[in-house]
């Protein structure tokens, strides 16, 4: 009887501590998570913003579409409207789709290969999204010259210190951006690295 009776207080507390352990692992793995969210939202807001931005500037060019005369202004409108809707799209989903991964679902190993994937396609996105922006720097310049001031900017050399001063303050724009989301991306990556231990 004593055996027995050891035997069934060893299956409980046997028990108890499966349950702690269990207990302590899906708090480890929800605090993963909101870590790991945290610093992905520090990527979001800017795009968020970004995409604002970017839908205030195609109202204004949709809007004043018919002002914008001779064809090669018109074309710029076009390709301008063109960047401001695809830019931002593409940005907003890739900053999505690195956070949609569940840590709590998938192993470590199935975590880290989705996190990887998904940080490879974000930055490639974000490498498309500097060519992008360097293709509407030099396509809405005009049209925004047109439609505030109603004068052809390419018909006059003021466009050209625009460009020259504008290029490689974007450039060095887009570097500083580019830095800081790698920043926040190897501290994501950190954040799941931590669950091996």
């Amino acid at each position: 009887m004593e055996f027995k009776e050891l035997e069934n207080q060893w299956k409980e507390m046997s028990g108890k501590i499966d349950n702690q352990k269990k207990l302590a692992d899906s708090k480890i793995i929800k605090m993963t998570e909101i870590n790991y969210t945290n610093k992905i939202n520090k990527m979001k807001f800017p795009e968020i913003t970004g995409a604002v931005v970017c839908c205030v500037a195609l109202f204004f060019i949709v809007s004043g579409m018919h002002k914008l005369e001779p064809w090669y202004l018109m074309m710029c409108g076009i390709v301008s409207a063109i960047m401001l809707i695809l830019m931002p799209v593409i940005s907003i989903r890739a900053v999505f789709k690195i956070q949609s991964f569940d840590v709590s679902t998938n192993n470590y190993k199935q975590t880290l290969s989705a996190y990887n994937k998904n940080k490879m396609h974000f930055i490639n996105v974000q490498k498309l999204s500097m060519c992008l922006g360097a293709l509407l720097f030099v396509t809405i310049l005009p049209v925004i010259g047109k439609l505030m001031s109603g004068k052809d900017l390419f018909k006059s050399t003021f466009i050209w210190y625009i460009y020259s001063v504008g290029f490689p303050f974007l450039y060095y724009f887009d570097h500083w951006v580019f830095k800081k989301y790698n920043s926040a991306l190897s501290k994501a990556e950190d954040i799941i690295r931590k669950l091996e231990d």
